[in-house]
């Protein structure tokens, strides 16, 4: 014969500490848990629609304390419309507001799918960063990877504040392939993204990916932060 177990809420042996919390339907409830990515904004779109260039796909109110690092997942960005416009990133700050001052610092690497050549660029004093170059505009084409982004906030851990004053930049690994317009040929493009101001007065609330004149037909964008971890548990 079948057991039944009923609870309303499971805690650890240990500490009793809540684990998991069921409400009347069963649905269960799991605390947070540092350590692990969360899901915290997606862009997801099939419309076409040409978007101006300083708008974008803007993803505000994105960082926060509560995370040290965030993962940025391009499942499919199409473009069907212009043509060898760039992929570009900026910061925003405030209720939605593009960091545009000529402070981005960027490197790109594009190496292409049939052969060893590959082309290496660079960006100093920039208003935006370049992440992918010459984007293609056939739905054949599309851009897919991964973006890491840093040091945009200073979480206190364990009563420490991380916050380095004058050093504490922002900055993004990227990672990303797709086809490029300009050679005609998949590609991969990674490089670094910092934000260098002279001053470090500026709050960061998220960020934007432009794209010039390209018409943009589908998006699968999602947003994961990694919840902060107690450093006294991760030290030895």
């Amino acid at each position: 014969m079948a057991s039944i177990l009923k609870v309303n809420t499971i805690q650890d042996a240990t500490n009793s500490n809540t684990v998991a919390t069921f409400d009347s339907s069963g649905v269960a409830s799991i605390p947070k848990q540092a350590g692990i990515y969360e899901h915290i904004m997606s862009k997801v779109s099939t419309s076409n629609g040409q978007l101006a260039p300083s708008a974008g796909i803007r993803f505000n109110n994105v960082f926060s304390s509560d995370y040290i690092t965030y993962k940025v997942v391009i499942g499919y960005l199409n473009f069907t419309g212009g043509s060898g416009d760039d992929l570009t990133f900026r910061f925003l700050t405030g209720t939605d507001t593009d960091i545009s001052s000529s402070d981005y610092q960027y490197t790109l690497t594009n190496q292409r799918h049939n052969n060893d050549s590959y082309l290496a660029i660079s960006g100093n004093n920039q208003a935006q960063a370049i992440i992918f170059k010459d984007l293609w505009n056939n739905e054949a084409g599309g851009v897919h990877g991964e973006l890491n982004i840093y040091n945009v906030v200073a979480p206190v851990i364990d009563g420490a504040n991380t916050d380095k004053g004058t050093y504490y930049r922002p900055m993004v690994i990227n990672d990303l392939v797709g086809y490029a317009d300009g050679i005609n040929h998949y590609t991969r493009q990674s490089g670094m993204v910092r934000y260098n101001p002279n001053n470090q007065d500026t709050h960061y609330t998220g960020f934007t990916l432009q794209f010039g004149q390209e018409e943009r037909s589908t998006t699968h964008i999602q947003v994961y932060g990694l919840r902060v971890h107690a450093w006294a548990n991760v030290q030895n």
